[in-house]
């Protein structure tokens, strides 16, 4: 309060409510922005080789942290394990299923058993934890170094198998991981050539809409993995990864959008 020349009194009004909710707002970034982190360290290394195959891996999220997954592993038989998931729903509680079933691939597949023993394993312990609504798409492969290529999938997305004869999909399948306490899971086994590659990814990719609501689409990505066979794994990847986010652009995306992958050497 002014009176003449002289301040009698200083009032000063804040708006209390809406100093909070910035706060807060800001604290969620943080704690998401943390979070992705996390999600970024947790996944596999984005690529690998070993003396027999090179593997690349890239995982887009559709908000800060997302529901896929995938990994790579030198197993202790020689072999590699791969793998991919696309856990239902977005947002932190995907992300932490996710980690949730990542955490449990990697402890338990170096373990002796066969893939449809693990994704087996898998299911159950994601069933004990009575994550009601929750569930997850995955394919679990084992790779050994002659070659030998043994596979479950459990409700995926069909891996492509990329190779100088064509494009062939794995389309073995089995119920997904989560929802059915007495699910069987079935292997099949496939023997790799020299020079041919597993593409593995999820239904992001096919999935991602442009501008007037077109699907990017198999045919697209099949397309573009024909073309692209004689290329280096991530050469392939690079280009696929760009293809869609050209294809999107302008368009809001609401699935994550992961890609893998591995060439027998």
């Amino acid at each position: 309060m002014v009176a003449g020349s002289r301040v009698l009194r200083d009032e000063r009004i804040y708006d209390s409510r809406g100093l909070t909710e910035r706060l807060a707002k800001a604290r969620l970034d943080y704690e998401l922005q943390t979070a992705a982190e996390v999600q970024r360290a947790l996944l596999s290394r984005t690529s690998h080789r070993t003396p027999f195959c090179e593997f690349v891996g890239a995982s887009s999220p559709c908000r800060a942290i997302g529901g896929d997954l995938f990994e790579f592993m030198e197993l202790p038989s020689g072999e590699v394990g791969i793998a991919m998931g696309d856990v239902a729903g977005k947002g932190p509680a995907a992300a932490l299923l996710a980690a949730t079933l990542q955490g449990m691939l990697t402890a338990d597949a170096p373990a002796e058993g066969s893939p449809a023993a693990v994704v087996g394993r898998l299911n159950q312990r994601l069933i004990a934890r009575q994550l009601e609504t929750r569930f997850a798409t995955f394919v679990y492969a084992v790779l050994a170094p002659d070659g030998r290529f043994v596979y479950v999938n459990a409700g995926h997305n069909p891996p492509a198998l990329v190779g100088r004869y064509g494009i062939r999909r794995l389309a073995t399948s089995g119920p997904i991981l989560g929802a059915f306490g007495g699910a069987r899971f079935e292997e099949a086994t496939r023997l790799l050539r020299a020079g041919e590659m597993l593409v593995m990814f999820t239904d992001g990719v096919t999935e991602a809409r442009n501008a007037a609501d077109e699907e990017f689409g198999e045919r697209r990505l099949l397309a573009l993995l024909e073309a692209g066979a004689s290329s280096a794994p991530t050469v392939i990847l690079d280009g696929l990864l760009t293809a869609v986010n050209e294809f999107c652009r302008g368009a809001e995306q609401n699935d994550d959008i992961t890609v893998s992958i591995t060439r027998f050497l």
